[in-house]
This record gives C-alpha cells, sequence and structure tokens, in this order.
C-alpha cells in the first residue's frame, strides 16, 4: 500500500531518521546515496563503534618531479579488523591484490605543505572473494587549504595508481555529498565501485588516540569510513529507504524495475556493529547520547534517529551473565531505551524493530532482544512473485513462512507482535556484487532481516503522518497503530501476532481516518503487556542497570495484551483502549482462541523419483477436504525415517523438499507443468534440514481451487523433491507420513469483557481460569468490532503450576487441542539453521514453601530419537539447571537424556518465587506430529543426599588391553 500512501496521502517519510544496526551500509549504492543522515552542522551521522572502519594514512610522501608520489616498494601498515598487518602480509592472505606502484598525482592536486599522506583502506568481507580490488583501495589525504590541516582525501578506486582522476572527498559536504566514495568505471553514468562513505568511527582500539575520528582527521594520520561488511545491512537500509533511482534487470528480460523502500524520502543513519559492545554504544549514539568526558552518556539530542531497525538476533537461550532470553541485558536495555524520560527528563524515547528470526515453525523461537516488551518484533510473510518467469503470474502471498519465528517470549507473551514480506523479494546490494557493473548490484532478499526494515520504513510514514497532525509521538503510539491495523492472514496468535502490516491502512490511522479503502480502522491501546512483563524481569532488569524497571513507572502502550501469571482457580484483569482512530467507540469486544477441529494422517506412497505429487484431495478424501476449507488455519506435516534423514543430511548436497501448490492441470496430462505455464501457484513450501516438513496455510479457502476430478482444477496438491535420488544410486525412496490439523475459531469462555460505564472507548478484560487449567501459556485473540468488520489482536497469560511437596507431584500430559499444544510438542528443528530452530514449551512454577530446597521438574515422551533439552530459570532470569545440550553446530544438536526419552532436573531453589521449565525439541522421532510429553514437578525441603560412587576396580588402576570394563554403582536414596 505504499503507493497509495504516496499517490493518495502525500506521506513520504519526510523527516524521519531510521537507524540501521547491522553489517554497514554501503551508501555508494544509488538508491542510498541520497537517504544519507546528517546533523544539524551537515555531517553525516552513521557511526562505527566497532573501530574498525579505519584506514591508517600516516605514511608522507612528497611529489616528485613527475607528478608521482614514490610509494612503490613502501610495505605499509595496514588497519586490519583490531590489528596492524603489513601489506605484503595481506597479499599472501588475499590473492589479487596488486603490487604497488608509484601513484600519479598531477599538478591540479595540491598539498600546502608539500606532503602527502598515503595510506591503504582495507575493508575486509566478501568483496576480496570476488575480487580483492573491490574491498582494498590506497588513499592519498591532502591538506588543500591550510599547511598541516588535512581535509581533502582521495580513493584510487580503479586501482590505475593515479588519483588526478579520482574526485575530491571532504568531511562535511551536504551540498556535494562528496563523502560518499565511488566510481562509474564503464561509463553509463551509474557508480560501479564504492568504499562506502566517511563517517564517525570510535577508536575502540585507541590506535588513533581514542574518542571519536570524524571522517578526515586533521592529522592526516586516520581516515573514518563506513562500509558493508557482509552485504546484509545495504538491503536492510535499502528496504527501509532506498530511493528508487537505480533500474535493475530483475528478471533477466531486458526489462528494468526499480526497486524502492517503504519510506523514500526517511533519511538513513548506520550503524556498523561486531560486538555487544558496539551495540550498546551504536544504540546509544543512535538515540541522541554522547559520552562527556568522564565517560558518562548524556543526552543532546545530537544524532539522534526516530527508529532504530535491529535484522539480527542471538539464537542462544542462555545468554550473557548466565540470563535466559527475555532476561538478557539487550532486551532489557531496549525496554530502557525506549521509554520517554528515563534516562534524561528531555529523553523523547526511540522506536525500536528486532527481526524475531529464521528459527520456525516451533513456537517460542524469537530470539533476543526481539522479546523486549517495548521493541516490534517482526515476523515473515511470503511473496512468490519472484518464481513467476519459472511458475507464471499471480503466484502466492501472505501466508506465514515456515521459518519466521514464533512466540511465546519465555515470560509468556505473545510474539511476534506484527509480519511483513521476508520471503521473498530483490534488492539493491553493495557495489562490489555487481563485479564492476552497478547494475547488476541486487540480489533476492528475505528473511525476518528483511521484513524488519519494510516494517521499519512503515513506522517512519506513521511518524511523518502524526507530525503532520501535530500528534506528540513516543514509541507506544506508534507500535499500536502498526498493530492494530495489520492484516488479519488467519494464523494463531503465536505465530502472526497481530498480521501482516499494511503501510495505506497504518497512514490512514495516524492521520486521524476511521476508513481504509472502504474498511473499518480500528485503534487499541493497552498497558498491560508492559507492565506484566515488567514485572517477571524486574529483578533482572535491576541486575543489569541498578534501577527499577521503567514499566513499573511509565509503561508503554502497546496493542497485544499480555494478563501476566495466574494460578488454577484465579482470575486475572486489564483495561484497553478499543476505538476508530478519531476516537468513536467500537461496537463490541470479546475473546476467541482457535482449537482442533479435525485431524487425518496417512501413509503416502513411496517415493519413485526426484518429482513426486500429491493431491490431496485424492490422499484424504472429499469428506476430510470440506473441514480443510471451512477451517481457519491447516497445518501440514511431512515426516519420514530418522535413519534415512542423517544419511542424506550427511552426505547429500540438498535436504528433501516440499512445496504446497494450487494446482489447475490446464492441457490435463496428470502432471505439474512448470516453465511459466500458470499450472501452479505456490502457496507454501519447506526446504529445511530436518525428517519433519511443515507447512501452514490460513483461511484455506482464499487460496485454493476445489478439486474437479474430470476438469483442470486439483486443488491443494504437494510436490515432493526426495534428494536422495540425485545423491545415491542405492535410493529406495522415502515413505512420507502426511500429517494434517485444522483447527478452528471458537468462542473463550474463560475470557469477558465489559465496557467502561463513563468511557464508551476504554473496556475491561476478565480472565476466570478453572481450577483444572494446565499449566503453561495460554493464548487467544480479543475481538474489535464495529460495523461488520472484525480485527483480531493477540493475547496471552501464563497459568502458574504450583508442585506439591514429594513424593507426590504435580503431573500432566496428553494435548490441548490447540495449536501452541501444552501437552505435545511439534518436530520443528533445523539442523541447516542457529541454535533457536526446534519447538519450545515454556512452563510456569510456583513454590511458595520457604523451606523447600530442591525442585525436580521432569519431561518424559514415548518415541526414541525425540530429544528435548530443558533449562530452569530460576525467579530473577538465571539458568539454574540445564540437561547434557550438545550442539555441534548450527541447528544441530546431539544431546543427551538424563533417562530414557526424559529429561529430569534438580535445581537448588533460591527461595520462593516462580520458576521456568524451558523444553527444546532439538530431534524428532515423527512417527506422531505432535508428540505427547508428560510433565512432573515437586519439590523437596530436605538436603539431598550425596550419592557415593562404588567402583569395581581401585582408585589408581592402570587396566591393560584392547578393551576394558569398569563398572561404577551409586547408593541411591529416595527423597
Amino acid at each position: 500500500g505504499v503507493d497509495k500512501v504516496e499517490g493518495d496521502l502525500n506521506i513520504w517519510g519526510d523527516g524521519v531518521v531510521i537507524s540501521i544496526v547491522d553489517t554497514g551500509v554501503d551508501f555508494g549504492v544509488p538508491d542510498l546515496s541520497y537517504a544519507v543522515d546528517r546533523d544539524g552542522d551537515g555531517y553525516i551521522t552513521s557511526f562505527d563503534p566497532s573501530g574498525t572502519g579505519l584506514a591508517l594514512t600516516n605514511y608522507t610522501f612528497e611529489k616528485n618531479e613527475h607528478g608521482m608520489l614514490p610509494i612503490s616498494g613502501q610495505d605499509f601498515l595496514v588497519w586490519f579488523w583490531g590489528s596492524f598487518t603489513a601489506y605484503s602480509q595481506l597479499k599472501q592472505m588475499i590473492s589479487g591484490l596488486p603490487d604497488l606502484q608509484d601513484i600519479y598525482v598531477g599538478d591540479t592536486i595540491q598539498s600546502k605543505s608539500g606532503l602527502y599522506h598515503v595510506g591503504i583502506m582495507f575493508e575486509y568481507g566478501p568483496a576480496l572473494s570476488i575480487d580483492a580490488k573491490l574491498g582494498c583501495f590506497i588513499c592519498v589525504v591532502v591538506d588543500s587549504t591550510t599547511p598541516g590541516v588535512y581535509d581533502t582525501l582521495y580513493v584510487d578506486l580503479d586501482w590505475d595508481f593515479s588519483i588526478a582522476d579520482e574526485e575530491p572527498h571532504r568531511w562535511g559536504d551536504p551540498e556535494y555529498g562528496s563523502e560518499i566514495l565511488v566510481k562509474d568505471i564503464n561509463g553509463d553514468g551509474w557508480p560501479d565501485v564504492s568504499a562506502g562513505c566517511l563517517c564517525r568511527v570510535f577508536d575502540y582500539f585507541g590506535v588513533a588516540g581514542g574518542g571519536i575520528i570524524e571522517g578526515i582527521h586533521p592529522s592526516g594520520n586516520w581516515v573514518a569510513f563506513m562500509y558493508d561488511y557482509y552485504g546484509h545491512g545495504t538491503p536492510c537500509a535499502a528496504s527501509a529507504a532506498g530511493r528508487g533511482i537505480m533500474a535493475y534487470d530483475v528478471y533477466k528480460n531486458g526489462t528494468l524495475y526499480t526497486l524502492p523502500g517503504m519510506a523514500r524520502k526517511a533519511r538513513i543513519q548506520a550503524i556498523k556493529m561486531l560486538t555487544t559492545s558496539d551495540i550498546v554504544m551504536g544504540w546509544m549514539w543512535s538515540c541522541g547520547f554522547d559520552l562527556d568526558e568522564h565517560g558518562t552518556w548524556v543526552y543532546t539530542g545530537q544524532h539522534k534517529a526516530d527508529i532504530i531497525s535491529n535484522s539480527w538476533g542471538y539464537s542462544e537461550f542462555e545468554q550473557l551473565g548466565g540470563f535466559a532470553t527475555g532476561w538478557d541485558m539487550l532486551s532489557l536495555m531496549i525496554d530502557r531505551l525506549s521509554t520517554p524520560g528515563i534516562l534524561d527528563p528531555d529523553y523523547p524515547g526511540t522506536l525500536f524493530l528486532v527481526a524475531g528470526g529464521n528459527g520456525g515453525s516451533g513456537y517460542g523461537t524469537a530470539t533476543a532482544p526481539a522479546v523486549a516488551t517495548s521493541a516490534i518484533c517482526v515476523g515473515a510473510t511470503t511473496s512468490y512473485h519472484p518464481f513467476e518467469p519459472a511458475y507464471g503470474p499471480g503466484q502466492g502471498y501472505d501466508e506465514v513462512v515456515y521459518w519466521s519465528a514464533r512466540g511465546p517470549s519465555p515470560t509468556g507473551a505473545p510474539e511476534p507482535d506484527v509480519l511483513n514480506v521476508g520471503w521473498m523479494a530483490f534488492s539493491p546490494y553493495p557495489l562490489w556484487v555487481g563485479r564492476w557493473n552497478g547494475r547488476d548490484a541486487w540480489g533476492i532478499f528475505g528473511g525476518t532481516s528483511m521484513a524488519t526494515p519494510l516494517t521499519a520504513g512503515v513506522c517512519a510514514l506513521v511518524i511523518e503522518a502524526l507530525r503532520s497532525r501535530h500528534v506528540e509521538v513516543d514509541p507506544g503510539l506508534v507500535k499500536c497503530i502498526i498493530q492494530s491495523t495489520a492484516e488479519d492472514l488467519g494464523y494463531d496468535p503465536l505465530t502472526q501476532g497481530a498480521g501482516r502490516v499494511s503501510a495505506f491502512r497504518a497512514v490512514s490511522a495516524a492521520l486521524g481516518l476511521d476508513e481504509a479503502d472502504g474498511r473499518h480502522l480500528f485503534f487499541a491501546c493497552s498497558t498491560a503487556t508492559s507492565y506484566n512483563v515488567g514485572q517477571i524481569v524486574r529483578d533482572a532488569f535491576y541486575f543489569w542497570f541498578g534501577a527499577e524497571h521503567p514499566a513499573m513507572t511509565s509503561p508503554l502502550h502497546d496493542a497485544s495484551l499480555f494478563l501476566g501469571r495466574v494460578g488454577p482457580g484465579g482470575s486475572l484483569g486489564c483495561a484497553i483502549y478499543a476505538k476508530t482512530p478519531s476516537g468513536l467507540p467500537i461496537d463490541s469486544l470479546y475473546a476467541v482462541r482457535l482449537t482442533l477441529v479435525s485431524r487425518a494422517e496417512v501413509v503416502l506412497p513411496r517415493t519413485e523419483g526426484v518429482y513426486n505429487t500429491y493431491v490431496l484431495t485424492e490422499v484424504l478424501g472429499e469428506e476430510f477436504m470440506d473441514q480443510f476449507f471451512s477451517c481457519d488455519l491447516a497445518m501440514i506435516f511431512l515426516s519420514y525415517d530418522v535413519e534415512q534423514f542423517r544419511r542424506l543430511a550427511l552426505s547429500a548436497q540438498n535436504p528433501p523438499y516440499v512445496f504446497l501448490h494450487d494446482w489447475r492441470d490446464l492441457n490435463l496430462n496428470g502432471q505439474i507443468d512448470y516453465n511459466g505455464t500458470g499450472e501452479v501457484k505456490r502457496i507454501s513450501d519447506c526446504f529445511r534440514w530436518s525428517n519433519v516438513l511443515a507447512m501452514f496455510v490460513g483461511w484455506p479457502s482464499r487460496d485454493f481451487h476445489r478439486y474437479n476430478p474430470s476438469g483442470v482444477e486439483k486443488g491443494p496438491t504437494i510436490m515432493f523433491h526426495d534428494t536422495g535420488f540425485e545423491s545415491f544410486s542405492d535410493w529406495e525412496g522415502i515413505e512420507l507420513r502426511l500429517t494434517v490439523l485444522l483447527f478452528g475459531e471458537e468462542g473463550w469462555s474463560w475470557v469477558s469483557t465489559t465496557r467502561d460505564a463513563a468511557d464508551a472507548t476504554l473496556w475491561h478484560v476478565s480472565v476466570s481460569v478453572p481450577e483444572d487449567a494446565r499449566p503453561g501459556v495460554h493464548a487467544g485473540f480479543l475481538i474489535m468490532e464495529r460495523g461488520g468488520a472484525k480485527k483480531r489482536l493477540p493475547m496471552s497469560f501464563v497459568v502458574v503450576g504450583r508442585p506439591p511437596r514429594g513424593p507426590s507431584s504435580l503431573r500432566f500430559e496428553n494435548t490441548t487441542s490447540c495449536p501452541y499444544d501444552l501437552g505435545a510438542i511439534y518436530g520443528a528443528y533445523d539442523w541447516s539453521w542457529r541454535e533457536e530452530s526446534g519447538d519450545y514449551r515454556i512452563f510456569a512454577f510456583e513454590i511458595a514453601d520457604a523451606s523447600a530446597r530442591y525442585a525436580v521438574f521432569a519431561a518424559l515422551w514415548s518415541l526414541r530419537a525425540t530429544m528435548l533439552d530443558a533449562w530452569v530459570v530460576g525467579p530473577d532470569g538465571r539458568v539454574l539447571g540445564k540437561s547434557h545440550i550438545v550442539h555441534v553446530s548450527e541447528g544441530r544438536f546431539e544431546s543427551k537424556s538424563t533417562r530414557d526419552r526424559g529429561q529430569v532436573l534438580v535445581v537448588e531453589l533460591e527461595g520462593p518465587g516462580v520458576y521456568t521449565f524451558v523444553l527444546h525439541a532439538t530431534a524428532f522421532n515423527g512417527t506422531f506430529n505432535p508428540e505427547n510429553v508428560t510433565i512432573y514437578a515437586y519439590y523437596a525441603r530436605t538436603e539431598l543426599p550425596e550419592a557415593v560412587p562404588s567402583w569395581s576396580v581401585e582408585n589408581g588402576s592402570v587396566i591393560y588391553g584392547p578393551h576394558a570394563m569398569v563398572s561404577v554403582s551409586w547408593n541411591i536414596t529416595p527423597v
């Protein structure tokens, strides 16, 4: 809807600054050169806190009679990611670096002192593997006005050992933008090579005297520059605010397309980060803080961004200091920096957006710091338009990508907040991607990494719209508008949050309009989520910052609801404003949740080749498919033998993968024809290294044709790609097990709502929890209705179990028949991704007995080859105990259980409080999906007796031979 925002509403993000905290940004890309943010004095505000964006230029030369600087034979020291390395060593490490030759300066470039400073600008990253000359440049610094005050930089961008044909670059040049270090090589009028731009760099390693180096150091000894070391930050920046100036042949058919971002007049501030300390310093900079002479952060309002977009996250559940995700320092720091007036009375707060991560389809996979309650956590949806040349026009979109991060957060709050397109799109990339041709510097971008800056761009549009009405902007208000106007996609609340971001609806609401495109608009806000999460994490916040969590005094608004923790038989309540953007009351507010309405399991015919087609109606029958088309959410799982998977994973180049198509057999030949025929529309897919592949469809009736046995319509169809036939000559195919779960919406009897007697826009939400309620996170939707239109907003709360004193225990098992099943766990691991992949369950247990010394938490399952890792988190957020977790690489674990098909954790308690038991499925049998899990919990007052081992050999014995057996036993004492 951005085209309508620009055309109909005349909103472009003008005056809004978006900070991209990432791998750097190549501002040499034409779509970003005019997006660079500057402060009031005209200086670029981009900042590198890592200290790696420095070039040592302290080698001085005089120009000879031939206009040359005699640098040949000089072995320059090069500042290279935290250390000095001789250029000769770099040549040995990186192929393609030329021998240094004398540099031609000519007559026009004059040094007032007669001394020219020379050095090497080294930009470590993938550019060096494409062509070393795309990531390493000779620099010459000149004092062009005052002797000894160096103010002008020349970069030999084409490696012709001449700067006479290069442009001068000066720090603080808003009129000409000469800080951008680019050159047109092929003469087509567009830049082909870039060294980034001048910026500010923190001298992290103290090599340049400390402090912040700004552009060109007056001594001529250092140059500070910004570049994209990985090629990730640039497409993020382009997604948010790319100008759409450059046109690219993305379909390779001669037709050129521009690739504009969401807010084409917003400005971009780049923050390059490598470590946690870089992140903290970069955030403080973007929030408008500076270090004073005592090393204290002071709010100045200079170089402040309105929005900070973070397309990264920490995959590990256990974070810095032993704190669990959600109680971690970075998530809590976002809460601190989001809140107006907390760090300084004049500080207005800053809006943070964080990518939820790509570790789905399991629940609980949103990573830190995306789970920060103040941030906008962003998941990903599909847009298959890049496949139109292969499939035909009209490809599918607006499904949640299988790998998109899911909630809940470890505290129980609903995540993600919203979704945006993440699979997939075309995007500009750093110029080195084009291999000396700027028109080829584009590629496919995706992930929640893309969805997040897209959403940041929409937030910029919302902020301009609010400012145009003189509305005071704070992070909570913008978040509520984005959530309240998002498009509902039919998924459960822990998968879609509030839905896919709609730019036109969000900006219309920010302008105070009650309709957009003839559809009603809603606005909701509550402080319940901020306050209730703050209550849970307040001890951790005090540990990190020595202060009360800001939500205790200044909670931010949120359109989703987290009502906190409650025991069985207890009650919860909160207030929420639900109205139109202009302030009119809505008609009604009520709660629903999704429950299982039908389930089918079949064993499919064994695969017979690489491509295998299964028409769902032919496999499952018309009666089940009637329920499929009438349900609200369909989950489709394909599983196969674990040993077959391991053979593939250890030897095959690619895993088996699957597509879900809407198939119309246009030529009635009984097989899917691609090559742009238009026979199929891709609806979903799954490509992970796992023996369980998962696909999801919200409101299936909107995506598929119904099956016609005598016509072209085949409807929902699975195309399974068996890579075993491509990998092994003796491959005999795969026997696939198909499981389809169908969920429908029903009223939630636990939840009631009443309109406030004095304010028709204020509603009171009450939860009455039954005595037999299952411990865990319970999630559903609040539905706002007005004029027949509906808007669903996610809500959740945690039922806290109360374990008894042993030997009796709190025990529960079996499925709860909800998408986020409290009695079962899904196969959702992915060896090719990262540690967060898998399926998580969060259980909170309150132990109120002050005499309790130890607690026992256990999870038992039934099938071999399934593995659940486990943690116990204390009341203050620290990890108190965990199972034997063996992380091999990426998303692969070879963990051990503490008993046969079970994990039993015994932890020493830290006093009365709520303890969180976390399960993470890292391997899965796949025979049943989901697989039931039994949970036990109890506590003991007594000290645990020491288990004394008794060995079959004496201590110090030496045993000889090719094999030896030693046995050990323990005296086991019941507690």
